[in-house]
């Protein structure tokens, strides 16, 4: 069971970088300021709880782009299940576990912040970072 947690746990992560068409919560329309969104909350994956934090801060892009973007990885990080919510802000939370920085995706410069991470998983992420052409830190 501990082994099917750690796959389902790297679903979500692999999801959070891809898109489907699902819908769910949000807080609404970006502000001008509000340049990340945060992606958190638990759905229930094939029997399994999955407590999911994610922070995505987008670079030189307007924010329809950036509304876009995380409205979408939302619904790709969902699975179809409720349970996740989308908020926007200006910065991701402090205290990541880890973030990978410089990726370019859908147009955007963007920095992905990991949180409530199984350590086990942290070396795999960092080297997924690496191969899609981010730093890791």
């Amino acid at each position: 069971m501990k082994n099917n947690t750690k796959f389902i746990k790297g679903l979500v992560i692999l999801c959070l970088c891809t898109s489907s068409a699902f819908s769910l919560a949000s807080n609404g329309t970006p502000k001008a300021s509000e340049n990340s969104c945060l992606i958190a909350g638990e759905i229930t994956l094939y029997g399994n709880k999955v407590n999911v934090k994610d922070c995505m801060k987008l670079n030189g892009v307007s924010i329809d782009k950036v509304e876009e973007i995380c409205e979408k990885t939302l619904k790709s990080a969902s699975f179809g299940k409720k349970g996740l919510n989308l908020t926007y802000s200006a910065n991701c939370p402090a205290s990541s576990q880890g973030v990978c920085l410089g990726l370019k995706y859908e147009g955007a410069d963007m920095d992905a912040y990991y949180y409530n991470r199984d350590k086990s998983i942290l070396p795999a992420m960092a080297s997924g970072c690496k191969s899609q052409g981010g730093n890791w830190k």
